[in-house]
């Protein structure tokens, strides 16, 4: 039996029940497929909805309602759920936020992203601001996929 989700499907899960569904999808099949039969081999994990900008695309002039910090996934959270999705054929890995590098844990996610054998890309989509004293630390984590987006 195939196992059929859409990408969507984590992020249309209370928070609980993500936990949950993750634990079964341990037991399910070796790869995932979307509902055209498509192998699911790439994720895209928003670490932050923070940023150290206000561009008008993303930070309204009237604000944004931030999630608490109790809402979003810990680093041990993400790093269990990458264990997961890499086994299910995940090969390539997205990291964005807002502005993944406002996260102060975030290298230790990257360092342990690294180290997966079957992972073969880790990218990141970063305004480029705070990434600086990182990137020697990125090249030698092999991360050489490095979206900047720019406010022009």
């Amino acid at each position: 039996m195939d196992l059929h989700i859409s990408v969507d499907w984590l992020l249309e899960l209370p928070y609980w029940k993500c936990r949950l569904e993750l634990k079964a999808l341990q037991k399910e099949r070796k790869h995932m497929l979307d509902h055209y039969n498509r192998r699911i081999h790439y994720l895209r994990v928003s670490v932050t909805d923070r940023c150290n900008l206000r561009c008008t695309y993303c930070m309204p002039e009237e604000g944004i309602t931030f999630a608490k910090r109790d809402q979003l996934m810990s680093i041990d959270e993400m790093k269990r759920l990458a264990d997961i999705l890499v086994n299910k054929g995940v090969d390539k890995i997205r990291i964005t936020g807002g502005e993944p590098f406002v996260r102060k844990d975030l290298m230790q996610l990257l360092e342990y992203l690294s180290g997966l054998e079957s992972l073969r890309e880790i990218s990141i989509t970063t305004n480029a601001t705070l990434i600086g004293p990182h990137i020697d630390r990125l090249e030698e984590l092999g991360i050489h996929s490095i979206n900047v987006s720019m406010d022009a």
